[in-house]
């Protein structure tokens, strides 16, 4: 297996694209949370056969992991330079990555989901990363599987919470908003109806986990 780990000087831990998600995954070098979009219905063998360059080629093959580089602001180096990892993957043009750079210390994370079963694949998927800076939020994003036409995307509504306090009240607001900005396909595993109203529950819960993290 390829590791090509280093630590990245910055606070942040690299990853090269040619890693394997399991070698990735044993570093122990993650936040807890993003071990835990690797885990479940995402076997140590899937991980063992899948390199992170292919789940951000493609990424409806690991939908969740790849919502939890995005929630954390992950970078990704192409042709040697850092690109926020969100323009990267709305490149319509397939550009080679080389490596990506991901937040290992500095933000409170939370996830929540609904399934079937605990090992089966989230219906919903909410991760969200915030960050503070004297009780103010400087960075908060989520991110969202299961409520768009494409595998992933961030809700813009959760962007508002920087600049002010991180509290209950603020959660439910820009929550709420969630549900007008989702794209939701429906399935039998859940209608669009569904999908909506749990995009804004999942991502309610994801940012208290947040909050309840700093307390």
């Amino acid at each position: 297996m390829q590791s090509g780990e280093q630590r990245a000087p910055d606070g942040t831990y690299r990853m090269e694209a040619a890693s394997d998600l399991d070698s990735i995954y044993a570093s122990g070098k993650l936040p807890d949370v993003l071990r835990g979009t690797l885990e479940g219905a995402f076997t140590w063998q899937r991980r063992n056969e899948t390199t992170l360059e292919r789940t951000l080629n493609m990424p409806g093959l690991a939908p969740q992991w790849v919502a939890g580089l995005l929630a954390g602001g992950a970078l990704a180096y192409v042709e040697g330079k850092p690109i926020p990892l969100a323009e990267v993957l709305q490149n319509a043009a397939k550009q080679e990555i080389e490596a990506v750079d991901v937040p290992v210390a500095g933000l409170y994370w939370g996830t929540a989901q609904v399934a079937r079963t605990p090992v089966d694949d989230p219906i919903v998927f909410a991760i969200a990363a915030v960050r503070m800076d004297q009780g103010v939020v400087v960075q908060a994003r989520a991110v969202l599987t299961g409520v768009w036409q494409a595998s992933v995307g961030e809700v813009d509504a959760v962007g508002s919470l920087a600049g002010g306090p991180l509290n209950r009240e603020r959660i439910a607001e820009v929550s709420a908003k969630v549900a007008d900005e989702v794209s939701p396909k429906e399935n039998y595993l859940g209608s669009v109806a569904y999908r909506r109203a749990m995009a804004v529950v999942l991502t309610r819960k994801a940012l208290e986990m947040c909050l309840d993290g700093m307390e």
